[in-house]
């Protein structure tokens, strides 16, 4: 059996690869597929944020931490409106800023402190390569 921190790492890469195939379609196509690969990577990304984010809930819960409750709720809204309601370019940069967010918040917050360094690396590279997807996914939106 694999180590927890082998089965984090390989479900984290996993994670990224649809960020990526999305990211490379998107713009190595055009016309419909191109939509449709837009359209992919935009959901996907939502979904990672709103997964993310609501890893929060269970630590918050545990610590007392009714901010970060609230947060992880200001960000998923903000994550989906910007998803609904924005055009496909600025869409792809408001969520790649979400993701890049929820780095920063779980960076600097103190409940966030006990999370192992393995982790703290591995989170900056993955939202690194999804942040960069979205931004050159953008760049053709």
């Amino acid at each position: 059996m694999r180590t927890l921190p082998g089965v984090v790492v390989f479900l984290g890469a996993a994670g990224v690869v649809p960020l990526l195939i999305s990211g490379g379609v998107a713009l190595g196509t055009g016309g419909r597929l191109s939509e449709v690969a837009f359209t992919a990577l935009s959901s996907y990304a939502l979904a990672i944020i709103c997964f993310l984010s609501g890893s929060w809930w269970g630590i918050a819960l545990l610590r007392r931490e009714t901010a970060v409750v609230i947060m992880s709720n200001l960000v998923v809204v903000g994550a989906w409106f910007a998803w609904l309601l924005l055009g496909s370019k600025p869409a792809l940069l408001a969520l790649a800023c979400f993701l890049v967010l929820t780095a920063i918040v779980e960076g600097v917050h103190p409940m966030f402190r006990p999370q192992p360094r393995y982790y703290r690396r591995l989170r900056l590279v993955l939202t690194g390569l999804a942040g960069g997807s979205l931004l050159s996914a953008a760049t053709l939106a």
